[in-house]
């Protein structure tokens, strides 16, 4: 996926493009769905509305992996 390839290799500092990977691999958008990969790139997003929103999606399982709630 071509918006994942260019997100990835541009050293951003913007929440805009953490959380635009965190839903591209939480959601499992062009690539294979990795929950933990997505909400750290959400957590990277700090207070962007839209990641926090997203992160609602999310949850520690009792054995501390995320999953979809």
């Amino acid at each position: 996926m071509k918006a994942r390839e260019f997100l990835e290799q541009v050293d951003w500092k913007n929440r805009e493009a953490f959380y635009m990977l965190g839903v591209i691999y939480g959601q499992g958008l062009g690539v294979p769905a990795n929950i933990k990969k997505g909400v750290e790139y959400l957590l990277k997003a700090e207070d962007y509305k839209e990641a926090k929103e997203e992160l609602l999606k999310y949850k520690k399982n009792f054995f501390g992996k995320w999953v979809r709630r």
